[in-house]
């Protein structure tokens, strides 16, 4: 992909859903904070990015703006709607 984004800006790829270790189903609504994973990361915005791509992210639910590239959706946030990293 040859897509970057802008300044603090983060283009994630949403994991919705997962299993546990037993097999057991989460479905994302379950929770308020989402995981994602970083597909590509500005420059940052005077600081350098904290983040860096392939790295696994948790973010709100309501942030993002959806979008479509390639045929695939992914989110635009800032990188300060990220709550935690992996």
């Amino acid at each position: 992909m040859n897509w970057k984004p802008l300044f603090d800006r983060v283009l994630l790829k949403a994991i919705t859903s997962e299993h546990t270790v037993g097999g057991l189903f989460i479905p994302d609504v379950s929770t308020n904070l989402k995981k994602g994973i970083v597909i590509a990361a500005g420059e940052g915005k005077g600081n350098p990015m904290s983040v860096v791509v392939g790295q696994t992210v948790l973010f709100k639910s309501e942030d993002g703006t959806p979008i479509t590239l390639e045929e695939e959706q992914y989110l635009i946030l800032r990188e300060t709607d990220l709550w935690m990293k992996n």
